[in-house]
């Protein structure tokens, strides 16, 4: 699979930590305002309810929310010396929020593709459990809740889905399963 230096994330990404060694690979300025987006809209990240998509639309058509969205992307995605292929978006929030970005990401120009990353409900929510202390069946509702806003909100778009299993175990077999779906570039 190619690093994931080719493809930009930002230069300010969520910290490792005991839930995931590793990191997370998730720019902290896009988490942070995807956080204060849910939380104007009167919701949260572990909120299993559906948003207003009236409000989302509301808060969208203000010019001066716009040009803020679009100076944020440019800020969270600077990247010294630049990158070669794109960016990647990766926020889980993002399943939640996409009608407000798709406009800007249009008013940018992007050409956006998107995978949906498929993973078992029960390593989900034992995640959700053993990091956040989420009852399990808040954990099924939630997981439920993003799958059907990321469907919904890409189901017009250009995406792929992806099984993380698939991923871990193979991710040549998902790098051209990604070449031919949605065209990322090869490597």
């Amino acid at each position: 699979f190619p690093s994931h230096d080719r493809f930009g994330v930002g230069a300010s990404l969520l910290l490792p930590n005991q839930y995931n060694p590793r990191g997370y690979f998730e720019n902290k300025l896009l988490v942070d305002e995807n956080n204060a987006l849910l939380e104007r809209l009167y919701s949260a990240w572990d909120d299993v309810r559906p948003l207003s998509l009236d409000a989302l639309a509301q808060h969208l058509t203000s010019s001066d929310n716009r040009v803020r969205y679009k100076a944020l992307l440019e800020t969270a995605l600077s990247e010294p010396g630049g990158v070669d292929q794109g960016y990647v978006l990766k926020d889980p929030r993002l399943c939640r929020v996409l009608p407000l970005w798709q406009p800007i990401w249009q008013d940018l120009g992007w050409n956006p593709r998107y995978i949906l990353m498929l993973r078992h409900p029960d390593e989900v929510v034992a995640s959700l459990q053993h990091r956040d202390g989420m009852a399990p069946e808040h954990g099924y509702l939630l997981y439920v809740a993003y799958l059907l806003d990321a469907e919904r909100y890409t189901r017009t778009c250009q995406r792929s889905v992806v099984l993380y299993d698939r991923l871990l175990h193979t991710p040549e077999t998902v790098w051209h399963q990604l070449t031919a779906e949605i065209q990322l570039p090869t490597v």
